[in-house]
């Protein structure tokens, strides 16, 4: 679901995929709360497993009053100033400490190489250390794996951070089923009653429905900071050789 959160009130109407739309502005009162929020915490209570953030940039001076003191980013500013993806503030406090969330959040297009409001100094391999450290999971519109490659390698981040955002969407495809058995009789190309069902499957099914269990339930039990030492990691393993 996106764009989080609330990614559209701004300025004249414009968009952040250019500098000059790049702020995200909340000029009535209480409206954060009122009118943007709600349609995730509705997606959250659903089950939704993915949250997408938006790519700009939340600002104070021109933003009427939205959170209570003790949700403040710090006490003399309501909201961290840089974009979504990078914003531990909105996706750690907002959306899952207070939301309850406990699935994904899957970058927009780019936010490595552009659009990259309040990182701009940063290198790439720092961009992708400020951002998982932030609560973004997977990263969108880039296969160059380079950079993330040299975040672990200068020690930015490390392998069980990565094992840990890998586990979310690893969870979400054996809820589908597309590690169990996709092949239909030759002889029988039309029936239905053949093909597996999503979490059933013909082949290796019971363990992969207990690894997605399990990781969900490693989540739950340890990582109250969801970037923790690889638990839902290994408990996902668990389940897929049992």
């Amino acid at each position: 679901m996106k764009h989080f959160a609330g990614g559209r009130p701004r300025v004249e109407g414009t968009g952040p995929h250019h500098e000059w739309g790049s702020t995200n502005e909340y000029p009535t009162e209480g409206s954060l709360a009122e009118y943007h929020l709600p349609p995730f915490e509705a997606a959250v209570a659903a089950g939704t497993s993915s949250i997408m953030p938006y790519y700009a940039t939340p600002v104070n001076g021109p933003s009427a009053r939205q959170l209570p003191e003790d949700l403040w980013h710090t006490e003399d500013q309501q909201f961290e100033e840089v974009a979504f993806a990078y914003n531990e503030h909105m996706l750690q406090d907002i959306l899952r400490e207070e939301r309850g969330f406990e699935g994904y959040v899957n970058s927009d297009t780019g936010i490595i190489k552009d659009r990259i409001w309040g990182v701009e100094d940063l290198t790439l391999p720092e961009r992708y250390a400020a951002a998982m450290a932030a609560g973004t999971n997977l990263f969108s519109g880039d296969g160059d794996t380079a950079a993330l490659r040299q975040a672990l390698e200068q020690g930015l981040v490390t392998v069980a951070e990565i094992e840990e955002s890998l586990s979310f969407t690893l969870a979400e495809m054996f809820d589908l089923g597309l590690f169990e058995d996709p092949y239909v009789d030759p002889e029988r190309p039309g029936d239905r009653r053949q093909r597996p069902v999503p979490g059933q499957g013909r082949q290796g099914a019971p363990g992969l429905g207990r690894a997605a269990e399990e990781q969900r339930a490693g989540r739950r039990e340890g990582a109250a900071d969801h970037r923790g030492p690889g638990r839902a990691r290994q408990a996902l393993r668990r389940g897929l050789h049992r």
